[in-house]
């Protein structure tokens, strides 16, 4: 394997690394927001709190790769609410 080839793949491992970091903090907060809402009679799914994050989330990524945030952010969002659900016992 050429040494280029190795440089690029240790960079997606070290990339790989913070985002496994940042998804676990992620499904933490949620865990929490879940909690929150549990505790207070709020439905887990927010339609429009969805869309607008989809949203923003496809303005920083750009044109070229707004549809692949937006399926990315489609799957973060649905393991969020099945952190929620799953941690508090809610349908």
């Amino acid at each position: 394997m050429d040494n280029r080839l190795s440089e690029l793949r240790s960079e997606i491992d070290k990339i790989d690394d913070e985002l496994v970091k940042l998804f676990v903090k992620r499904q933490e907060t949620a865990a929490a927001i879940g909690k929150y809402k549990a505790e207070n009679n709020i439905t887990v799914t927010d339609a429009a709190r969805e869309d607008k994050v989809i949203s923003k989330a496809k303005e920083r990524a750009g044109e070229e790769y707004a549809d692949d945030i937006a399926e990315l952010y489609k799957t973060v969002l649905s393991l969020s609410r099945q952190k929620q659900r799953r941690d508090n016992n809610i349908k």
